[in-house]
């Protein structure tokens, strides 16, 4: 199953429809936290800073971020006023244009930055570990830090397994680590056709398809503590899908599919 993601996303960022000839100051793609805002920057922001204060970031931690796109959830960690900085901060996302953006980007903060320091390590390559590239943050024989907090936002349901991401995650996290994912979930069974299909539609690994129940029954089975799901379906989708009719064109029709989704019986 190919990326569904590049860069031809950033238009979404503008603040104004009619605001097309200036580049966006944000870059996001995620389906946003639309409980307090209109505005698809705003809702990205929103669900960004949901997850992180999930993944309990602290002062001078180890962060990891994976699928982080084009940087911006790299970036709130570097500069936003109400993230802890930490001391590392790494990421890792599949595809070599957002990997060449978040470079990019990462580094012109850095340029500037008056804050503290922050070691920025980014790689470009599957979420999940694989022996034929050692060089990985979620190597189990890495000499760096064990991660403090870990994060996925909005994009585990892609990754081929996630069982084995949240593996391979576990065994990286510190004494009393976090990790936090704002991924997809589906309230009941589908049948084979329609799980089939919407696995195709919106890049879904079909073993990725399960209830809430069974997620956190399988954070446990992995050893994970202190398991705890929330709900926020009804912060998302709305309100994504709106956004994404208003949009028309190709925009539309993945608002369509979103809300296939969503009717289905998937949740977020």
């Amino acid at each position: 199953m190919g990326d569904p993601y590049g860069t031809y996303h950033i238009g979404l960022n503008n603040r104004s429809r009619d605001d097309t000839t200036m580049q966006p100051e944000t870059e996001w793609l995620n389906m946003g936290y639309w409980k307090d805002t209109q505005c698809f920057p705003d809702a990205c922001e929103a669900l960004a800073l949901k997850v992180i204060e999930r993944a309990q970031c602290v002062d001078g931690g180890h962060v990891l971020d994976v699928g982080h796109a084009c940087g911006d959830s790299l970036l709130i960690h570097l500069c936003h006023p109400e993230v802890p900085r930490p001391t590392t901060l790494t990421g890792i996302t599949s595809l070599p244009s957002q990997h060449a953006r978040s470079m990019a980007r990462v580094a012109k903060q850095q340029s500037f930055a008056l804050a503290q320091p922050c070691e920025v390590r980014l790689f470009c390559g599957d979420a999940v570990f694989r022996r034929t590239y050692t060089d990985h943050p979620l190597n189990p024989l890495a000499s760096t830090p064990l991660f403090t907090s870990i994060i996925a936002l909005d994009c585990a349901y892609h990754f081929a397994s996630r069982d084995a991401f949240l593996r391979q995650s576990l065994r990286r996290l510190a004494p009393g680590g976090s990790i936090a994912l704002a991924d997809l979930a589906i309230s009941k069974p589908l049948p084979f056709v329609l799980r089939t299909v919407l696995s195709k539609l919106l890049s879904v690994h079909s073993e990725n398809m399960i209830t809430p129940e069974i997620y956190m029954d399988r954070l446990k089975a992995i050893g994970y503590a202190n398991v705890r799901v929330e709900d926020i379906s009804h912060d998302v989708f709305p309100g994504f899908q709106v956004f994404l009719r208003s949009r028309g064109g190709f925009w539309r029709i993945m608002g369509l599919m979103i809300g296939a989704w969503a009717t289905a019986g998937g949740g977020s």
